[in-house]
């Protein structure tokens, strides 16, 4: 049966690259100085199948059992990951755009308002917004206001623009938020060395157009410089209210350093860092919480249609709970998750990718396994292998 849907899910995509390989890409037309608006129209198809190598009883098995994180794949299953349908109207230096999210990772957006929900086993069906904003762009001046994805992270909710399919731990961790209601006002230098991005935000991962009376907002920072066309360094900050207990200002601030080198054409390497920190403490918890995790990612073009990638990342929490990722549940001291990833990929064309990717994930709680039947992976283990196979259509 799992054959015969895998087999299913696959002929469908195959179908689709046949049709979509058939429409060439027309030239990017020049710029149009018409009054008229220009309209534009996207949409991204994302599915997998996952296997977990340890020996497991399907049957213990809930919806994301085994799995830690938000955004990491449920094993045995053919899941559609994400649907998406964007729309962009522009009108000179002005744009409107909105986009909505269904699947699997909508599902696990943290808070995020469902549109439409239909009712059924995962995904569940929620059809939600993920962006909807203005933009004015005047000159090295560009300004955003509506509900944003998250300007933290090297990671995107798009697989197919990601070097690796499945999301990193910083991704998928309280380390980082995913999506904001506020504004920004960015400038960058005509030569395109520095940029900086200033915003102001009601809270993280908060789909609310208010909020609430007498709570701060949260306060963000990017600044980037390019000295070289193949070398990039970005700063990031954000600074508000802990989500958990108090409506502070400096309760939960975040600070990440994110390097992406090209060395050849072919061969690329990333590195991402973060540390979150929470005061005062968290109502579960004795004491301020701090989280801190890094992720180095590697890729390198073997030939125009292949390329293989690689991610090696570990996070940190020393909350005496496993907080890490919003669970609250696992004892836990000074809690380390560790991953390491490897991910093939063959672009059939400009709208088909496939991936076929291993992983291996474990943790340790103060330096040492967790004893037998209380790890935070499927049947209590402190470790889990898993193999992805994914396809993505985009247009």
């Amino acid at each position: 049966m799992k054959k015969a849907v895998l087999f299913s899910g696959f002929s469908f995509f195959a179908v689709a690259f046949n049709i979509l390989s058939a429409q060439e890409a027309n030239p990017t037309p020049a710029v149009d100085s018409s009054p008229n608006p220009k309209f534009s129209v996207g949409a991204l198809v994302d599915t997998y199948y996952s296997y977990k190598f340890q020996q497991v009883s399907r049957k213990d098995l809930g919806p994301t059992d085994g799995n830690v994180g938000y955004f990491n794949p449920t094993i045995f299953n053919a899941t559609l990951a994400l649907a998406e349908i964007s729309f962009t109207a522009r009108q000179g230096e002005a744009a409107f755009h909105i986009s909505t999210i269904y699947g699997e990772t909508a599902d696990k957006m943290p808070n995020i308002d469902p549109v439409v929900t239909f009712g059924g086993p995962p995904p569940t069906g929620l059809l939600g917004i993920w962006e909807v904003y203005a933009s004015y762009s005047p000159g090295d001046w560009a300004f955003k206001f509506g509900k944003l994805a998250a300007h933290m992270g090297n990671e995107v909710i798009e697989s197919n623009k990601d070097w690796n399919y499945t999301r990193s731990l910083l991704f998928s961790s309280m380390l980082m938020p995913h999506y904001h209601v506020g504004l920004s006002a960015n400038y960058t230098t005509p030569d395109k060395v520095f940029g900086a991005t200033g915003y102001i935000y009601n809270g993280i991962d908060n789909d609310g157009l208010v909020v609430a009376p007498g709570e701060e907002k949260t306060y963000g920072l990017k600044l980037s410089v390019q000295p070289a066309p193949n070398f990039n360094l970005v700063f990031n900050g954000l600074t508000g209210p802990d989500p958990h207990t108090n409506n502070d200002v400096f309760g939960q601030s975040i600070m990440e350093i994110i390097l992406n080198w090209k060395v050849t054409p072919e061969l690329s390497f990333a590195l991402d860092a973060a540390l979150n920190y929470q005061y005062p403490q968290s109502s579960l918890t004795a004491a301020s919480n701090t989280y801190w995790g890094s992720a180095l990612y590697g890729r390198y073009q073997i030939a125009k249609d292949w390329a293989v990638a690689f991610r090696l990342e570990e996070t940190d929490n020393s909350s005496p709970a496993d907080t890490l990722f919003g669970s609250f549940v696992l004892p836990a001291t000074n809690l380390e998750y560790r991953e390491a990833t490897l991910t093939f990929e063959h672009n059939f064309s400009a709208h088909f990718l496939a991936r076929l990717e291993g992983r291996y994930d474990y943790a340790l709680s103060g330096g040492n396994p967790y004893p037998v039947g209380i790890g935070p992976y499927t049947d209590g283990a402190n470790d889990q292998g898993t193999a992805t196979a994914s396809v993505v259509v985009s247009f």
